[in-house]
Parts: C-alpha cells; sequence; structure tokens
C-alpha cells in the first residue's frame, strides 16, 4: 500500500503564534513548536510504519480491555501507572509526527491515542485540558484517534469537559479524577458518555448512587469497571443488569469502612459475564449481595486488607487466581475454600521488621507453607509473594547494612526459590521502580542483587 506524502490536514490554530512552547502547550498540541520537514521517507507499506510506531511508543493496557485480572495499571486511578507511562512515550509520539507530512498523517493515531488531563487531584483549571479542547474544537477529525480519556472533573473545568467528550466519538476506556471538595457540585456527567466506553474508571468521593447508576445505565457495552469512594447507602434502588461486565473493582473510602453491613454498595444483580473480582469491603457477601451464581463463576478474586473470613463451600467453583494483601498467615478453612483449584496466588505481607531476621524468617514460612504443599495445591504455577514495606532488592540495597545480615536474605530466598522449583512453581515478586510495572522471579532479583557486591 503506497502512501501520498502530501495529504491534506488542517493547521492548528497555536502553530502561528510567536511565544514560546511551553510543556503544558506541548503536551496538548504537539505540532506547534517545530515545522514539518517534507523530506520523503524510505518505502514501507503504511502499516508497517504505523506498526513500528505502536511498538516503539508501547504502554501496556493502553487500549487493551482483554485482561482477565485486576493488574496494576489496569485502571487510572490506581497509582496513575497509566498516566506516568503516558508522560514518558508523549516526547516520542510528538516527535515521529514532526519528521514529516507523511509521518503526521501516519503517525498522529498513535499521538492522539491516550490523552491524560492530569496525574491525580489538582485544584482548579487544568491547562492542558483547556488547550486540548481548543485543540479538537478546531481540528475535530483528531478526536477519532483518541481511544483513552482521562479527564479531571470540576465544576471550573466541566464545560471544558463536555467540549472534549463531545468530540472524542471512539472512546473505549474513560476515567474521571474528582477534586476532593465534590460534595455540593452538579450532577456528576449529567450530559452523558459515549455509549462506546468499555472500561470506566472514577473516583466517587461523596458522588450519589443516583447519578452513579444513571452513568452506569448508559454504557450499554461496560466490560471493565473501577470505582473507588465508593459509600454505602441506606435508601434502596433497582439493580442494574451490567449484561457485558466482565471486571469489577471496587473500593471504600477508608473513611466510610465501617459503614453497617446492611447497606449495599452497588445495586447490581445481574452480572452474567462477571469473571474477576477486586475490593477492600469488609462483609463482602452482605455489602455487594450478588446471586449465588455469580460467586461461582468467579475465576479471579482480590481482596485487600485481608483477614480471616468464613467463605462458604458453595462459593468460588471456577476460581483459578487469588490475591490476598494484609496477609500475616493463612488461616483460611481448607474444609471451606477451594486451594485446589488455584493456579495462581498472591500474598501481599504485612510489614516485615527486617532488625530481626529469624522473626521475618519465621512469618514467610508461616506464608508459604501451604503453597508449598502439592497435596493442598497441586494445580499451582505461580506465586507471588510480596514481603514488607519494600521489594526485595530495596531491602537488600537499603535496609541491610551489614554483609551477614545480606548473606542470610540471599540464602533463604535461594532456598526458597529452590523448594518451590522443585514442585513446579514459579515464585516472583511485583516490581514497582519502572513507570509501569511488572512481575520479575524471585531468582533474577537475587541475581541483581548479588552483583551489586561486586
Amino acid at each position: 500500500m503506497s502512501i501520498s506524502t502530501t495529504p491534506k490536514f488542517g493547521t492548528s490554530p497555536f502553530l502561528d503564534r510567536t511565544d514560546p512552547p511551553d510543556i503544558d502547550r506541548e503536551a496538548a498540541t504537539p505540532l506547534m513548536s517545530l515545522a514539518i520537514s517534507p523530506s520523503p521517507q524510505p518505502e514501507l507499506a503504511a502499516e508497517t510504519w504505523l506498526e513500528i510506531f505502536r511498538i516503539a511508543t508501547f504502554i501496556p493496557h493502553e487500549t487493551d480491555i482483554s485482561a482477565t485480572t485486576i493488574t496494576p495499571g489496569l485502571f487510572c486511578t490506581f497509582r496513575n501507572y497509566q498516566a506516568q507511562a503516558f508522560e514518558a512515550v508523549l516526547p516520542l509520539r510528538r516527535a515521529i509526527v514532526q519528521v514529516s507530512r507523511c509521518f503526521y498523517q501516519l503517525g498522529a493515531e498513535v499521538l492522539y491515542t491516550s490523552f491524560h488531563a492530569s496525574a491525580g487531584y489538582i485544584s482548579g483549571p487544568d491547562r492542558r485540558l483547556l488547550l486540548f479542547s481548543e485543540l479538537l474544537v478546531s481540528r475535530p477529525e483528531l478526536g477519532q484517534f483518541v481511544k483513552r480519556l482521562s479527564l479531571q472533573w470540576s465544576e471550573e473545568d466541566k464545560e471544558t469537559n463536555y467540549r472534549i467528550i463531545n468530540r472524542c466519538p471512539d472512546v473505549i476506556i474513560f476515567s474521571s479524577f474528582l477534586p476532593p471538595d465534590y460534595l455540593g457540585c452538579e450532577p456528576w456527567w449529567g450530559q452523558g458518555l459515549p455509549k462506546t466506553i468499555r472500561t470506566f474508571d472514577a473516583i466517587v468521593n461523596y458522588v450519589p448512587i443516583t447519578d452513579i447508576l444513571a452513568v452506569l445505565g448508559g454504557l450499554p457495552h461496560l466490560e471493565m469497571l473501577h470505582f473507588w469512594g465508593l459509600e454505602g447507602y441506606s435508601i434502596p434502588h433497582a439493580p442494574i443488569c451490567l449484561s457485558a461486565l466482565r471486571i469489577l473493582s471496587i473500593y471504600q473510602s477508608p473513611s466510610h469502612s465501617n459503614i453497617e453491613s446492611y447497606l449495599l454498595l452497588l445495586p447490581a444483580k445481574q452480572l452474567p459475564r462477571l469473571i474477576a473480582l477486586a475490593t477492600n469491603i469488609a462483609n463482602i457477601h452482605a455489602r455487594l449481595s450478588f446471586p449465588l451464581d455469580v460467586w461461582r463463576r468467579l475465576e479471579y478474586f482480590k481482596i485487600d486488607n485481608w483477614s480471616p473470613f468464613r467463605f462458604f463451600p458453595d462459593y468460588f467453583h471456577s476460581l483459578r487466581r487469588l490475591h490476598l494483601t494484609g496477609v500475616i498467615e493463612v488461616e483460611l478453612s481448607l474444609k471451606d475454600f477451594p486451594f485446589h483449584q488455584l493456579e495462581y496466588l498472591a500474598l501481599d505481607l504485612k510489614a516485615v521488621t527486617l532488625e530481626d531476621m529469624d522473626e521475618w524468617k519465621r512469618r514467610i514460612e508461616l506464608v508459604v507453607a501451604l503453597p508449598l504443599d502439592p497435596k493442598i495445591m497441586p494445580s499451582l504455577k505461580l506465586f507471588q509473594l510480596n514481603w514488607g514495606s519494600s521489594s526485595i532488592y530495596d531491602s537488600y540495597r537499603w535496609y541491610l547494612h551489614t554483609t551477614e545480615c545480606r548473606n542470610h536474605l540471599i540464602q533463604y530466598f535461594e532456598s526458597l526459590v529452590t523448594r518451590f522449583e522443585e514442585r513446579g512453581v514459579l515464585l516472583v515478586e511485583r516490581q514497582e521502580e519502572e513507570v509501569y510495572p511488572g512481575f520479575q522471579p524471585i531468582r533474577d532479583i537475587l541475581t541483581e542483587c548479588k552483583s551489586i557486591a561486586c
């Protein structure tokens, strides 16, 4: 497929300005600061160049809605991984479209795939938000490229948000950050959202349940949903049907964690496709009140601030992945919980005091006792151990100050890795040092630790 080197494209209203560019303006309108070269590019098919641009500026889960678990970075409001990754690749995406008219024609699709107005709470209008709104008004054809959209919502920039939303008709992932003083604002997203949205992610402190249900009712294709700060409500509401929902992540605000258990958080009764659930809700059975068939269909379950509680034998018939945080030791009743089904287990330990080597070793041994037993977990393939208040590498490098302590840590974890390998289980740890976190085998981490001493 050949492409023309002189495509039609408009001129940004900012290109003729003589004042110097700044970071916010470049981020919102990336073509304003440099002229585009007319020089020809090597003869490659358009699809090949586009694939090169995508690979070079790849962001995990940027527009991927095929996930089956709640992985780090899947949603924007959790530690802002997506926004950070966007900021990291934005300079390269901007540089690509500045090479030539040909590259602009192809690269614009990649450049405008995502737009993040802010990385979290900020007060007052966001200048980047205003500039992007003005760009879409003058260049409405760019809105068709936007697939992931993150907007700060407040009274000051409400109309700016609407202008952007109305000009991005093909958005599939939408995130919203509400200011902490939302209480008393006008109805939330009163003009609606695009029905194309398949992933919805929002901080909802103080948002009335009627507004939340109204928004969800207008998203017929919603597959992934994350709410942070959802509150309990004493007034009953008619349950909604989320027929396409596969992944639900629902978190209470810490200030509302002790609300009586009879207050439902999300009156959704029909969830025929739900397979993954993550939450920090205590007494989850009563607070969510899902039908039994929903619990039996779950393949992935994650609960934060975990404390021992009873899982009834009729639950989790399909569960394959389990993630528990705040663990001291695994005390679940073996009779009631289907450990034998698990293929993936992740445990986040409570803080481990490194000063007492024998104590943290004892606590880790309590945690790993069950996943090391092939009779209890015969199907286990991956065990993710996140321990203490930092990673193994950080503990080795920053918190252990004697050679004896460092050697003790290395020797213990090498022994632990070997024990898991002997039963065919990969032992990994979550890594959060990079812009986008991943998972790394602990054996590789130990090799990195040893390299420090060399």
